[in-house]
């Protein structure tokens, strides 16, 4: 720092404190240069010069302008968390408090109606037994979705991803089917299709398409969602092409499968089964054993969700199971027809969704014959029933397996009402 000023100027300097520090004096020289003199050295005894003196004082007020610009960060940082906290606690009152999109229905309470299972759910020897917690109008939801499911979850209430429900025959789709059409608009014919699918020319065109390839599901799935919530795939016979085809990681797209125990469905036969081996009451022994080799009784679910390639009788291997629970593993939600109300009293609540009624619901009022008498008793003949164990024990097993991985844990159900009937005298034997 230098400057040359006039003949003779006289300069303060003062620090932070305004206290003085030196007063230094320059003069010009006949021969017009200059020189600095400075002040008697200051109270500590060093001799410095006032560019010393300067320079120091720059220094200090640097310091100070940097430590000012320190806290001042660190202020500007505190206010914009509290800035983020505040518009995050806003924005989940905002949430919480949206309207029903799909029409401001009032949540009826769900009431346990489960059915009754059958020994034979031991009888494959393999899978995974079922385990969990829930109370009939406090069940427990499980945390242990992934990512893509939960992101395929939050879509869907976001009126985003389009519902699929996979429908093997006899395993409750059309229980399924009535609750769903309270939640929104569906295809009119068992939410699978019919004149008002068919009046949208954007889908017409693959009415009866399913399952969809995998390159085909996101736009027909975008394209659905446009008009309906949920659909339904059933399979009576064998899918062509597969299921495992179908891009199941869309995320717009949510899957539900709905298990059942394989001696109970077998037990659900139609009006086909019934002209071809008679009816259940009424069947002969002839006439259950030619019922019993039939294709209706040979693993029917594992049958159709692995596509018909690996399913024969009780030589189904352990391979064929594999690839049942690999594509039930792709599905986002599974229920369990077991305890159907429940289950989707549960789906409801999970997806912001009106329950089901008690007094009006077709879950609560068709209850399944299963809940009064278990397969065998039904059956009539030993020989018989032991053959479809034997014969059905990879369907067994995966409906075991399944049950473990269901939204609601039936028999976690059936345990608690078992202590609440002992607790009164009564029991279930």
């Amino acid at each position: 720092f230098s400057f040359s000023p006039p003949s003779t100027t006289t300069m303060r300097l003062q620090d932070d404190d305004e206290e003085p520090m030196l007063a230094a004096t320059t003069a010009t020289t006949a021969a017009g240069s200059t020189r600095r003199y400075s002040n008697p050295p200051i109270s500590n005894g060093s001799c410095r010069s006032v560019d010393d003196l300067i320079e120091e004082s720059i220094i200090a007020h640097d310091e100070k302008q940097r430590k000012l610009a320190r806290q001042y960060q660190a202020v500007g940082a505190v206010l914009l968390a509290l800035t983020s906290v505040v518009s995050l606690g806003v924005a989940l009152v905002a949430f919480a408090a949206r309207p029903n999109v799909d029409g401001g229905y009032v949540e009826q309470n769900a009431h346990h109606s489960s059915s009754g299972s059958g020994d034979e759910l031991s009888a494959g020897g393999t899978g995974t037994t079922s385990s969990g917690t829930g109370a009939a109008l406090d069940l427990d939801l499980p945390t242990s979705f992934s990512d893509l499911q939960q992101k395929q979850i939050e879509r869907y209430k976001g009126n985003r991803s389009l519902m699929i429900s996979v429908h093997i025959t006899h395993h409750a789709g059309t229980t399924f089917c009535s609750e769903m059409k309270r939640w929104g608009p569906v295809p009119q014919f068992a939410c699978m299709g019919g004149d008002n699918w068919k009046e949208h020319a954007d889908i017409a065109a693959f009415h009866h398409d399913r399952p969809w390839n995998a390159t085909a599901t996101a736009s027909r799935a975008d394209m659905v969602r446009k008009h309906f919530h949920m659909i339904s795939w059933e399979f009576g016979k064998v899918p062509h092409p597969p299921l495992n085809v179908t891009h199941w990681e869309y995320e717009n797209l949510l899957s539900v499968y709905i298990t059942r125990n394989p001696m109970d469905r077998l037990l659900s036969g139609g009006g086909d089964t019934n002209r071809r081996y008679g009816s259940v009451e009424h069947r002969t022994a002839d006439q259950w054993w030619n019922y019993a080799n039939s294709t209706y009784t040979d693993n029917f679910a594992l049958n159709r969700l692995t596509g018909g390639t690996c399913v024969d009788g009780e030589n189904t291997s352990g391979e064929c199971l594999e690839a049942g629970k690999k594509l039930l593993n792709r599905f986002t939600i599974i229920l369990d027809q077991d305890c159907l109300s429940e289950s989707i009293a549960a789906l409801a609540r999970l997806l912001d969704k009106p329950e089901p009624n008690h007094d009006e619901s077709r879950a609560y009022k068709k209850v399944p014959k299963s809940a009064a008498a278990s397969a065998k008793d039904r059956i009539h003949h030993e020989d018989v029933y032991e053959y479809l164990l034997k014969r059905n024990t990879m369907d067994i097993a995966l409906y075991v397996w399944s049950k473990s991985k269901s939204l609601v844990k039936c028999d976690s159900l059936e345990e608690n009402d078992e202590v609440q009937g002992q607790g009164n005298g009564e029991s279930k034997l």
